[in-house]
């Protein structure tokens, strides 16, 4: 009888637990913020693009080392080109003269696509990535200007797989080969501490990392926000001005 009693307890435990699991992950298949930048992708339909040739002699983005932990990317301002296979989609014209605001923005959605499509090639982690800044420049007739709502979907698909608002700038221009959008930014590749978790983008007070200076100067990345008392900052000393004598010549030529 108390066999039987222990084996009752077991499953009902057991039962209770897989049910709770499989709750926990149906919970996160539908929370977006406990998915990774993969699982973002695939769960909001974003469809990353082939690797696109580049128009000329440069690369789709570099690398700026910062600290062990923290190395800044700078991609090159990438064109509203969709490649995929042997299928390419170009998006080009001036707006709204040519080009519809709404397709504009299908224009900025491929651009942000390409970044990441690019770091993914490169084989860079996405999980490890921070967006820090925006610089979209739209192919617009000089008296349009609701560009802002153009550069809206590009931020959109950078909130949705990133799960943050970053900085931006919107610029109204010509373009190379009449591409109604190309899009430059400015990301981060962290790892360690400073690395973003999965599902907490939105919990953190701050989600860049900070750059925590030592006195001796060696930075190290932290990824809470909270002040530091070993933060030092060491201007550089500025030798004072010497004083400017005044102008004793008094030829016709000292007037000049």
């Amino acid at each position: 009888m108390k066999l039987f009693t222990i084996l009752s307890v077991l499953t009902a435990f057991i039962t209770t637990n897989s049910q709770a699991s499989t709750e926990a992950q149906e919970k996160t298949k539908s929370n977006p913020t406990q998915m990774t930048v993969t699982q973002r992708l695939a769960h909001f339909k974003y469809d990353l693009p082939d690797e696109t040739p580049t128009a000329g002699d440069y690369v789709p983005f570099t690398r700026l080392p910062i600290t062990p932990q923290c190395t800044l990317l700078f991609t090159s301002g990438m064109g509203s080109v969709f490649t995929k296979g042997k299928t390419t989609t170009k998006i080009q014209g001036q707006v709204p003269t040519k080009t519809s605001p709404e397709t504009a923005q299908a224009a900025a959605r491929i651009c942000i696509l390409r970044h990441i499509s690019a770091f993914q090639k490169a084989g860079l982690k996405l999980d490890q990535i921070v967006p820090y800044q925006l610089t979209c420049f739209i192919n617009s007739a000089p008296e349009y200007g609701d560009l802002p709502k153009i550069t809206d979907a590009a931020s959109k698909i950078i909130k949705d797989v990133f799960g943050q608002s970053i900085a931006r700038t919107t610029v109204g221009t010509g373009l190379p080969l009449n591409y109604t959008v190309e899009i430059a930014g400015i990301y981060a590749l962290v790892s360690g501490d400073a690395a973003p978790s999965s599902g907490n983008h939105q919990k953190q007070a701050h989600p860049y990392p900070a750059i925590k200076v030592q006195p001796k100067g060696s930075p190290t990345v932290f990824s809470d926000n909270t002040p530091d008392p070993d933060l030092v900052f060491h201007p550089t000393p500025v030798a004072p001005r010497r004083p400017i004598p005044p102008n004793t010549d008094t030829s016709p030529r000292s007037r000049l």
